[in-house]
């Protein structure tokens, strides 16, 4: 069983657009997605998997690193 949520918003102005598509190009989901599907660190595959992830430099190494041993990190989020 699905479930799917719908919403009803007004179409986005034009330089929300803009700015939409030049995210898309820097968005690892569009940049390193080969290389994002493949991740095994359970950490990673659940940030990815809610889409928490933007940017990140070396995502398969960083994945090499996460598998070896406990990680000490720190995220930073903007609002």
């Amino acid at each position: 069983q699905q479930t799917r949520l719908l919403a009803t918003t007004a179409p986005p102005a034009e330089d929300e657009t803009t700015e939409a598509a030049a995210d898309a190009d820097t968005s690892i989901y569009v940049r390193d997605a080969e290389a994002l599907a493949k991740v095994q660190s359970p950490f990673l595959q659940v940030m990815r998997d809610r889409g928490f992830l933007h940017q990140c430099t070396g995502i398969t190494e960083l994945d090499a690193k996460l598998m070896e041993k406990t990680q000490s990190a720190y995220l930073g989020f903007d609002a």
